[in-house]
């Protein structure tokens, strides 16, 4: 019989050593990931807990985005801060899109209602919610109303007339409002109302918002703006996810490129605002233009605000310049010194709100004219604006509150109407 023979063993395979190395390093790698990462989720942690506690200026989120029908909109339900060289405010704004306190728009019975339309100078980001002239209107009236009155914020930042229009024509049934206020900001809402004047050579290709223009018969067209471009891709994930990200972005990159945008919101390359035609008594060519804009512009407001059974009030809000002459007249000359036009007297600081003025009256519109208490205000108390943003401090709204206030009140607009109207879910 034939003894089997066991197999002999083969060679031994040597022991990868890279398995061992990765045994040992695996658990440092992820300690040195963790101890990476355990800083920054405590820092996003801490931001939504406590707000803006880093030092530096920024924003915790973009509030406004592009819409397609109206320009650009606030980001319904957004919650975040604002941190600038002279203010940290919280911005809220409501499921609707507002900058507005109310969790429903449905209107009490016996409440009397002031839909507020403008820009950035009735949104009020640059002060907390409360010290905004919308709502420090709402109080002042409350003071004597003979019935509840609601101050509804519906401003919106760079917003000229032709889009405060489209926003009252989109939601503005809503509110059952008895009376519909406009902040009419002089510094730049007839520029914001012509292409020719704001746009880079007055061409709409660099349009990013719609706008209105005469036709010859003196009726408007809508230009419509484009369709804003789809927000994706990791930047888009970690803007909408992580507030630390927002810091950096706009702490960090602001700061190596002061021109630096998280999304164009107006016009490719920004707008130009001049103003030396805006003070002109006698205004021509483009300024005329803008003019006649601005004015069918309020009288396609008056008449939507009509359709809703509320009356239009207009206010016109003077910039920072016209408290301080030697600063208007530095600027006015800086763009043309040689001009006779500001020594001859056909520049004159009051000269874009009588204009607003003259149209109300044209209009039938009661009228608010927001620079001679401003200008009052002024001689005691120098900080009504920022000195670097230019828009008002809690103190400047306060003075536009109460002037509104006064005049409403004088107008007999807040007191009760004969049938009282009441707003149920629309």
């Amino acid at each position: 019989m034939t003894q089997a023979t066991s197999p002999q063993p083969g060679p031994i395979a040597p022991a990868r050593p890279s398995s061992g190395l990765v045994r040992r390093w695996l658990p440092r790698l992820a300690a040195i990931l963790f101890g990476l990462l355990l800083p920054l989720l405590v820092l996003e942690a801490a931001l939504r807990l406590y707000g803006p506690i880093l030092p530096g200026n920024y924003d915790t989120g973009a509030y406004l985005v592009r819409d397609e029908a109206l320009g650009h909109f606030h980001v319904p339900n957004f919650d975040g801060w604002i941190k600038a060289p002279e203010f940290t405010t919280h911005v809220k704004i409501d499921q609707l899109g507002l900058r507005d306190r109310r969790q429903s728009y449905d209107k009490p019975a016996g409440t009397f209602r002031v839909l507020f339309l403008g820009d950035s100078f009735v949104e009020a980001v640059q002060v907390q919610q409360e010290q905004g002239v919308a709502e420090q209107l709402e109080r002042a009236l409350n003071q004597d109303a003979a019935q509840p009155v609601e101050v509804i914020n519906a401003g919106v930042a760079a917003y000229g007339t032709g889009q405060e229009y489209l926003l009252l024509d989109q939601i503005g049934e809503q509110f059952h409002p008895d009376v519909v206020l406009l902040l009419f900001f002089v510094g730049n809402d007839v520029t914001n109302n012509d292409y020719r004047l704001e746009l880079q050579d007055g061409d709409l290709k660099y349009a990013l918002k719609p706008y209105f223009d005469l036709n010859k018969d003196g009726t408007l067209r809508l230009i419509p703006g484009p369709p804003p471009a789809p927000r994706t891709g990791l930047v888009n994930v970690m803007r909408n996810c992580c507030l630390l990200y927002d810091v950096i972005e706009t702490g960090v990159f602001n700061k190596l490129n002061q021109n630096y945008p998280r999304e164009q919101l107006e016009a490719i390359g920004g707008l130009r605002t001049p103003l030396s035609g805006l003070y002109d008594t006698q205004p021509n060519d483009d300024w005329e233009h803008a003019w006649r804009n601005s004015e069918a512009l309020l009288a396609l407001v008056r008449d939507r605000s009509a359709a809703m059974g509320a009356p239009l009030v207009v206010a016109a809000a003077p910039e920072w310049r016209a408290l301080e002459p030697d600063a208007w007249r530095e600027e006015i000359q800086k763009g043309n010194p040689k001009s006779t036009r500001l020594s001859s007297g056909r520049l004159q600081i009051e000269a874009p709100t009588d204009q607003v003025a003259e149209i109300a009256d044209r209009l039938g519109v009661p009228f608010i004219n927001l620079l001679p208490p401003l200008q009052d205000a002024f001689v005691t108390d120098q900080h009504l604006y920022y000195n670097f943003d230019k828009h008002w401090t809690a103190a400047g709204h306060a003075v536009a509150a109460r002037a509104i206030a006064q005049t409403l009140r004088q107008m007999e607009l807040t007191a009760p109407p004969q049938a009282a109207r009441s707003g149920g879910t629309p």
